[in-house]
């Protein structure tokens, strides 16, 4: 198993999905401040607290986020597309189809359930702009994060501010995710995309 999803289940062990609870937001706003397990919490603005080793967490849980799956299992998943594609052509172009067309519709599947799947990515993200007084901006690392993801559910918070605040810090990949939860085809996100004219 991969990093990134081996620290996605620890984060969704620690902090279970939970709708109520405390929230991060009030009048529509997000807190600026808040205290959770004794420890005092600063939300950030992105400029302020993006460094490139956050940049670099940030880009991969962004895409975690908003797909429900680590750039390694996409990674994966299209070895796997290549090597039924290479089998169809050496054995004749029909053969493998259904199965490429099968294995596509499911990631497509997972990218419209990634709320579900995703939310653990989303407390990673938070973690990127929610940062305590003394928090060394320079680095960033999963253990550490954990730990605040910790301190957040000790202190009862639920688990949807903090998706939507990843929502606020992830606009343009949640169009992608939005439009694929709409009914957008695969010919229309090759299109998008600029693979298709």
């Amino acid at each position: 198993m991969d990093s990134i999803k081996e620290s996605a289940n620890k984060a969704a062990e620690v902090f279970p999905p939970t709708i109520k609870g405390k929230d991060l937001f009030e009048n529509g706003q997000s807190k600026r401040e808040f205290t959770a397990n004794g420890t005092k919490y600063f939300v950030m603005e992105f400029d302020k607290c993006m460094t490139i080793s956050r940049l670099h967490a940030y880009t991969m849980l962004s895409k975690s986020f908003a797909t429900g799956t680590t750039a390694q299992e996409d990674f994966q998943y299209f070895i796997k597309l290549r090597d039924l594609l290479a089998d169809s052509f050496a054995s004749g172009i029909g053969k493998n189809i259904a199965t490429i067309m099968s294995q596509i519709e499911s990631r497509i599947e997972s990218y419209q359930k990634s709320l579900v799947t995703g939310y653990p990515y989303a407390l990673y993200l938070c973690t990127l702009m929610i940062c305590r007084a003394d928090e060394d901006l320079s680095t960033w690392d999963f253990d550490k994060a954990l730990d605040k993801i910790n301190d957040w559910s000790k202190e009862g918070f639920s688990c949807l501010p903090f998706l939507r605040l990843a929502e606020i810090y992830t606009p343009d990949l949640l169009a992608i995710k939005k439009n694929l939860q709409d009914g957008l085809t695969l010919k229309d996100l090759q299109v998008m995309l600029g693979i298709l004219e």
